[in-house]
């Protein structure tokens, strides 16, 4: 028994010693054990409208300080590489599917449906609710204000990899549904 417990004592030690992570940015050179990290957060903290709300407020952080250019627009980075960290992996599947089939003169998204908008100037997420919480689903919706507008966008979010993936975009003005559109466009194409 003690051996046992003296086995796993050795393992646990030897993998945090080889998981140790650099910080990225900033003067501080700490480091943080990442097995720290992953075990932060349970699975079941994790399925709590709480952590969903703080996944979400962390997805949209990333428009807080925002650079402009000349013409006043927010610099963003590519909606792309939003969607390939913060979509469910069927979500990617149908999206590029449907762009795989795009021609040169269609227009798949010509938006940003993390801010349901072409152009963003003055973009802040304000709340976000969570409802219909499952063990593999929720909808979270977004209640934004941008170019002195308010409206809301709704996130189906589904549980995956061991976190809260976007599985959709709900667009509250007309209920539609991107992964819907998706769909149609690419039924369209093969049609065609």
């Amino acid at each position: 028994m003690k051996k046992a417990i003296l086995l796993v004592a050795a393992a646990i030690a030897l993998t945090a010693c080889g998981t140790h992570k650099k910080a990225e940015s900033g003067a501080s050179k700490t480091t943080v054990p990442v097995s720290v990290k992953k075990q932060a957060v349970s699975k079941a903290q994790k399925h709590t409208a709480e952590y969903i709300q703080q996944r979400i407020a962390a997805i949209y952080r990333c428009y807080d300080n925002p650079q402009y250019d000349e013409a006043g627009m927010r610099l963003m980075a590519p909606r792309e590489d939003f969607d390939s960290i913060y979509c469910s992996t069927r979500y990617k599947a149908l999206l590029k599917e449907a762009l795989d089939l795009e021609e040169e003169d269609d227009i798949l998204l010509d938006y940003d449906h993390w801010t349901s908008s072409q152009d963003d100037t003055n973009f802040t997420c304000k709340t976000v609710t969570v409802s219909n919480l499952t063990d593999s689903t929720a909808i979270a919706k977004v209640n934004e204000e941008n170019v002195g507008r308010s409206y809301a966008v709704t996130l189906v979010l589904l549980f995956e990899r061991n976190d809260w993936f976007v599985d959709d975009f709900l667009f509250n003005e007309d209920g539609s549904s991107e992964k819907e559109y998706f769909k149609r466009f690419i039924e369209e194409k093969r049609v065609q």
